[in-house]
């Protein structure tokens, strides 16, 4: 609770310190590159993330970054609802790559006993659907600084996204420990977004 009251601060001071910008600028911004991370990310813990202007107020993406099962892949579309500062809804599919061959100690169950056995085993890639709300603050003349809010679906079930060896089988703690690390559930995220190419606007 403390780090979002924090964050939520942090935000409006960025706000207020950069009110008199003229927002219609931002809109002339066609593309960005985000660097960001967080809890259930598009880009996993830490990654980067391209955003391309289509006709207003749809913008594609596409990202890539570093989470706790693998590699973290993304592309989608977002809705502006007041252009590039303000709000906007998101959605996409992310694929979290999995590891192979990973070595390690894991309490597993054999031949009906429960130990601590380092074993080799398999983090299997995920596939998700991405939902989404997003809040943009400008930064300078043509940065910006984002929240997100939102849930990532898994399209498989928790239990058939590792592989153990044959013979054995997680423990309750184990499993436990594996569900918690896949990707999926809450989205809580923050980016910064480097603006680009501009395009060329109509004059009224």
């Amino acid at each position: 609770m403390k780090y979002l009251l924090s964050l939520l601060i942090f935000c409006n001071t960025i706000a207020s310190t950069t009110h008199a910008q003229s927002f219609r600028d931002y809109d002339k911004i066609k593309s960005y590159i985000s660097v960001g991370g967080g809890i259930n990310s598009n880009t996993g813990l830490v990654g980067v993330q391209f955003e391309q202007k289509l006709n207003d107020p749809f913008a594609v993406y596409a990202g890539a970054g570093l989470g706790t099962w693998g590699y973290k892949l993304s592309a989608g579309m977002r809705y502006y609802l007041t252009g590039a500062i303000g709000s906007a809804f998101g959605f996409g599919f992310a694929q979290a790559t999995g590891l192979n061959g990973l070595t390690g100690k894991l309490e597993v169950i054999e031949s009906g006993q429960t130990i601590e056995k380092e074993i080799t085993y398999d983090l299997k890639p995920i596939n998700l659907i991405h939902l989404s709300w997003l809040r943009y603050w400008p930064m300078g003349k043509r940065n910006r600084f984002n929240i997100e809010f939102g849930y990532s679906l898994p399209l498989s079930r928790a239990e058939n996204n590792y592989e153990l060896p044959a013979n054995l089988e997680p423990s309750k703690t184990s499993k436990s420990v594996l569900q918690f690390i896949q990707p999926g559930g809450i989205t809580i995220s923050i980016s910064f977004n480097f603006g680009l190419a501009e395009r060329n606007m109509a004059k009224n």
